[in-house]
């Protein structure tokens, strides 16, 4: 069956990363697709480098006035008119031939309300200190959804249901990038009666989430069939490199950023990463209603910040607020992980070294975010690889 697919491509100053994202959609053999590009006020002639390509495939959209990142990808999506639909960011790329690896498996599911995809990080040189050449590694091992799964199937409700509760908690057994989900267009639809398909400061964080509590038939490809790009212009890149404040702007999101009353009270400063993503999924919990029993992770939440702000104290990364200025608004229990804390980093100085990294390493494993197994390594794509045409031509389905 032939299928039209849509790629939604939202950028904003970013053009020559743009171009590489774009040249791994028109490469690709399947020619039955559309490409929505929303330009969110770039100041570059983005609407000029379209009009050179001369393709009617490419749909241009563009905001007069800067967008947050959630109202620009809301902007993309109703613009798409395909029949399945995957998301991109302006320095991701899809891997030769995609479109007829998903054809074939859309028509072996038997038209899944969407399908969960494997992938490849593309970190580019310069973005990580301890990996100046960048890299290309194959991140699909850790994804939980793939364990014990080979080939093309279906998840059971109960896995994806588990998934986006550990998410509510603060816990990723899963990606939450968009570029890992490909989405029909009836299902789309049964997200929008939720609100917009994108919400929240982190709106794949929400969008993820909210799927796999609401799909009745989701399929599973373990194999990666996307990269998706860590760029010196992503938010990946201030995250890593622990520049909050360049995020944000990066993102414009203050607009997005107002919490429910449910959990207003309950934030604290530390990194906007954790801030942002409870506020996402807190969104999930808002639009779900009482009817799936769904509650967010506050505590966690605020342990994860509290040691958050320990560990940077007296760092050029540390925060503004210390652990003193919050101690009247604590409760008996964060006081007592507090101390617990304090008494882990004092071992660092005392002649118990050793002591010291078996406690601090015991912290981390309780307040993990990522869990990943023990011993599973991803493979690493040995290159040089300097654009996303570089990474396209590199690795084929």
């Amino acid at each position: 069956m032939s299928r039209k697919f849509s790629v939604l491509l939202p950028t904003r100053d970013r053009l020559e990363l743009a171009k590489g994202a774009i040249e791994t959609v028109r490469r690709q053999p399947y020619k039955n697709w559309e490409l929505v590009l929303s330009d969110n006020c770039s100041r570059e002639n983005v609407a000029e480098y379209v009009q050179l390509l001369n393709d009617p495939r490419i749909q241009y959209i563009r905001s007069d006035t800067p967008l947050h990142v959630t109202e620009n990808w809301n902007r993309a999506i109703e613009a798409a008119t395909g029949d399945y639909v995957v998301m991109l960011g302006d320095d991701d790329g899809l891997i030769h031939g995609y479109f007829d690896r998903l054809n074939e498996v859309l028509d072996q599911l038997e038209q899944p309300d969407f399908v969960f995809t494997g992938a490849f990080n593309f970190t580019f040189p310069g973005v990580i200190a301890d990996c100046p050449d960048g890299k290309i590694e194959d991140v699909s091992i850790y994804q939980s959804f793939f364990v014990g799964r080979d080939n093309p199937s279906l998840l059971p409700k109960v896995e994806a249901h588990a998934a986006a509760r550990a998410a509510l908690d603060m816990q990723a057994v899963y990606g939450f990038n968009m570029q890992y989900f490909l989405f029909s267009r009836p299902f789309l639809e049964r997200m929008r009666e939720y609100g917009p398909v994108f919400q929240g400061p982190f709106p794949d964080f929400y969008a993820a989430n909210l799927a796999m509590l609401i799909a009745d038939r989701i399929g599973l490809l373990p194999e990666p069939v996307v990269f998706i790009g860590i760029s010196p212009k992503s938010y990946g890149f201030f995250h890593f490199n622990e520049q909050e404040k360049g995020g944000m702007a990066f993102l414009n999101a203050e607009r997005s950023m107002e919490p429910s009353d449910a959990i207003r009270d309950s934030l604290l400063p530390g990194t906007n990463m954790n801030t942002s993503w409870l506020i996402s999924v807190d969104q999930v919990r808002a639009v779900l209603g009482d009817r799936m029993n769904l509650a967010v992770g506050v505590d966690r939440y605020r342990l994860l910040q509290l040691f958050y702000i320990i560990e940077r104290e007296g760092t050029p990364n540390a925060v503004d607020t210390t652990i003193a200025d919050l101690w009247s608004k604590l409760a008996w229990r964060e006081k007592t992980a507090v101390l617990a804390f304090r008494f882990t980093q004092l071992l660092k100085y005392l002649p118990y070294r050793q002591l010291y990294k078996l406690a601090h390493k015991r912290v981390v494993k309780a307040l993990a975010q990522y869990p990943r197994k023990k011993g599973r390594v991803p493979l690493q794509v040995q290159g040089q690889f300097r654009s996303m045409t570089d990474v396209y031509d590199a690795l084929r389905l």
